[in-house]
């Protein structure tokens, strides 16, 4: 589970459903727990947001679909952040931001070649082990490019780069190159930040 805490500010249709029916503040607590979420604390604020509420959701998917659905139509705007414990968040803080790579070995041609021929066996398949149905829709829209152009994927694990691979047609696949957090990949200090995917 994590935590997040949600600002929220009423729309005049929420303002007046709450004058109305004081009631709906303790009915968005359902809404977390329709998500198998629970509601940690929820405080009145005065100022820019009228409500901080901190919650316990099971992934971000869970967050979003709670503001979206549930927000949304309890006349809220709403801005969601991530929390992490305070010893958590000082390690991260402390940890070094140097990086290292992306090295020019990655984008050689025999890099290219090797990851051409271990993409069956290193992303396709797991991509279709994972994506049951593997679905792609609008790929007929790459054939209207003709220069350089960028893909961007609904970032939801790192399988996401694999599947985006294995989505485009060749002459798009064959030079797509993948934008990375250098925090996560590049890091100094970190085994894996040679990775030549």
């Amino acid at each position: 589970m994590a935590t997040y805490i949600v600002l929220s500010r009423f729309k005049p249709e929420g303002l007046k459903a709450i004058r109305q029916r004081p009631e709906t503040i303790q009915e968005l607590a359902q809404l977390v727990e329709r998500q198998d979420g629970k509601v940690i604390s929820q405080f009145g604020l005065l100022g820019k947001h009228d409500l901080a509420t901190i919650v316990s959701l099971p992934d971000n998917e869970a967050a979003m679909r709670y503001v979206v659905e549930g927000m949304a139509a309890a006349g809220l705007s709403t801005q969601v952040l991530s929390a992490m414990d305070l010893s958590l968040f000082a390690r991260l803080v402390g940890q070094t931001t140097e990086t290292t790579g992306p090295y020019r070995w990655q984008i050689s041609w025999w890099a290219r070649l090797i990851r051409r021929a271990l993409r069956p066996r290193e992303v396709t398949r797991h991509v279709k082990e994972a994506c049951r149905p593997f679905v792609v829709e609008g790929r007929e829209q790459f054939e209207k490019v003709n220069g350089p152009c960028i893909v961007i994927g609904n970032h939801a694990s790192h399988l996401d780069a694999f599947v985006v691979l294995e989505s485009v047609p060749p002459q798009i696949r064959e030079r797509l190159a993948f934008g990375s957090a250098a925090d996560r990949w590049f890091l100094k200090g970190r085994p894996w930040r040679k990775s030549g995917w």
